[in-house]
């Protein structure tokens, strides 16, 4: 009887788990995100606008579903660079007006500031 209290003991000590914390969550589109921004930014400077604006928008909605602020306002500024090199005026605006709205909101004050520059440039 004494066997069995000890070996139920034993069992019972290795089911606590101790203080195992778990592994932090990481969220596999900010990478996306981070891939696409370097490439996007790797094919403006190769004059490839049109490969670009195709990068920054699946960029755009990579950061939309990783709903991460910074990168989503990021984004929105490389759509409105490329867009200003393509000589889209219009669209260029747009994009930077999302990129300082969203900065905005969310306080990142250097993206702000970066589209704001933009904008201002574009005009």
């Amino acid at each position: 009887m004494r066997y069995i209290t000890i070996i139920m003991l034993l069992l019972l000590s290795g089911c606590g788990g101790g203080n195992r914390q778990p592994e932090p969550v990481t969220n596999p589109y900010v990478d996306r995100v981070q891939t696409l921004h370097a490439s996007g930014v790797a094919m403006l400077q190769r004059e490839r606008w049109t490969a670009a604006e195709k990068t920054f928008g699946r960029a755009l909605v990579a950061a939309q579903l990783a709903d991460d602020s910074a990168l989503i306002a990021r984004s929105w500024y490389n759509l409105g660079v490329v867009r200003a090199a393509r000589g889209n005026r219009q669209k260029a605006e747009e994009a930077f007006m999302q990129a300082m709205a969203i900065a905005e909101r969310h306080g990142h004050k250097e993206t702000y500031m970066r589209a704001r520059f933009g904008l201002a440039m574009s005009r």
